[in-house]
């Protein structure tokens, strides 16, 4: 019994996951065919600052539950709290995305006519082929690069404010320690969403993604050593976890979603963001903290070597594509004229 509940439990992970970044994708398409482009990165930032607050009111809840409950009665029925009145924002939304228009973008591309055969025959692609066949069709690479360049930013979101406060708690620290550093990490990445989106502003996605994802790779070991070798100091936890695990996430994840939708044209844009934001949360994001646990025997500090490496997978990436648009051998810029 308990088997079957726990391989039911990670097939409705991944379909929760599936669907966030369905919605992700939809609305950072919106947001960055409507917003002024000197603005798109303050704009896009709101996603993470709503996020933000959704994952703090979410932490501190459970922070405030394991406060309140014994940990029988909290595994008992205590953990479907959180899932009962989750219900209740989701059901607005539904309704809200229900009455949403197309962007004027998008509805301009529809009408206007081109004289060029074969984009004619790309934009005509929505009665012969599925989108999912076009963007991989037309626009593979884009994929490829979209997925590795979120590598970094989705180790940081689940390995650190997820997976560290069961990390240190496995190894001594209290649950509400654990709980606390989680909800104090949320909030910090919260604080830093605008101001993110204000230097994205100023100096392009590209390069605010690609200084972060040096950050990661920077500092993924040195944050899990400390964990590793003081587990119990509830100072280590909030500093690590609640201050740089959240300056990380927030630097290289507030506008990461305009990264996304850069990568690909107006016409397969939707499900070019949503396809490759969905497989790098899922591989580097949703399985990290299973491949964390699975490893984190031979070494205590494996998971900061998986945040480093995915970090510099990452920096890599970007240096690559930013290579690739500067020499014009491909072209990875369609929102506005140097992201990078």
């Amino acid at each position: 019994g308990e088997t079957i509940g726990a391989f039911g439990l990670i097939v409705l992970r991944i379909i929760q996951g599936l669907c966030t970044g369905g919605e992700v994708s939809g609305v950072a398409t919106f947001l960055s065919e409507n917003s002024k482009k000197e603005c798109l990165g303050v704009t896009v930032s709101w996603m993470g600052a709503s996020s933000g607050l959704g994952f703090a009111s979410a932490s501190g809840l459970v922070t405030l539950l394991r406060c309140a409950l014994t940990d029988d009665a909290m595994v008992d029925w205590g953990w479907r709290i959180p899932f009962i009145l989750a219900g209740i924002p989701v059901y607005a939304c539904l309704r809200n995305v229900a009455s949403m228009k197309e962007t004027s973008e998008f509805v301009a591309l529809n009408r206007e006519e081109e004289a060029d055969e074969a984009l004619e025959e790309t934009m005509q692609a929505d009665n012969t082929l599925d989108d999912l066949k076009l963007l991989l069709r037309e626009h593979r690479s884009e994929v490829y690069y979209t997925i590795l360049s979120l590598a970094g930013i989705a180790s940081v979101w689940y390995v650190c404010p997820i997976y560290g406060p069961e990390y240190i708690k496995d190894r001594g620290a209290s649950s509400i320690v654990a709980s606390a550093s989680a909800f104090l990490s949320q909030i910090v990445m919260l604080m830093l969403c605008l101001p993110v989106g204000y230097l994205t502003d100023c100096y392009g996605v590209g390069r605010v993604v690609l200084v972060a994802n040096h950050f990661i790779a920077v500092l993924g070991v040195p944050i899990f050593l400390l964990l590793g070798l003081y587990p119990e100091s509830f100072a280590t936890a909030y500093l690590i976890i609640g201050v740089v695990g959240a300056f990380l996430g927030s630097f290289a994840g507030t506008t990461v979603y305009l990264y996304c939708c850069e990568m690909f044209p107006t016409h397969i844009r939707h499900t070019g963001t949503g396809f490759a934001y969905n497989i790098s949360i899922m591989v580097f994001g949703g399985f990290s903290p299973l491949i964390c646990e699975l490893f984190v025997g031979y070494s205590r500090f494996f998971p900061g070597y998986f945040v480093s490496f995915s970090g510099l997978l990452s920096t890599c990436t970007i240096w690559y594509c930013r290579w690739l648009q500067k020499t014009g051998r491909e072209k990875l810029v369609h929102l506005r004229s140097d992201p990078f």
